[in-house]
């Protein structure tokens, strides 16, 4: 028997559930990506014709399957005290390069940039 979602948390996961269940959005973006046909279809669901994705249409694809896999930074901790380096912690929730995964965390340290120094000059 099927029960409908209580909860708003559950009619969220439920539709998350349906749309990749009923249209497969990942499989459909990738084949776009890929430049692959895709099949126009008329309101009864036969082939009309098939269609090859432009340029723009790959790229868009792409930027929206990279926006799954890859993390939109939106905060990055900066540690500086007085006159020494600075460094950035980047936390992610996919493995980046050169990142250590630290208490179930991953983190990418980039080292401390070299500290300039200015001197001033008396004409």
């Amino acid at each position: 028997m099927y029960r409908l979602p209580k909860t708003e948390k559950e009619f969220k996961q439920w539709t998350r559930e349906e749309i990749a269940r009923r249209f497969n959005p990942i499989e459909f973006l990738g084949a776009i990506m890929n430049g692959e046909p895709v099949a126009e279809l008329d309101w009864e669901g036969h082939v009309i014709k098939y269609a090859r994705p432009t340029m723009d249409h790959r790229v868009t694809a792409a930027k929206e399957l990279l926006a799954r896999v890859a993390p939109t930074l939106k905060a990055v901790d900066v540690n500086a005290t007085g006159d020494g380096p600075v460094s950035f912690t980047f936390v992610s929730q996919v493995e980046l390069p050169n990142s250590e995964v630290r208490e179930n965390v991953i983190q990418l340290n980039l080292p401390p940039a070299p500290t300039a120094s200015l001197e001033q000059i008396d004409e």
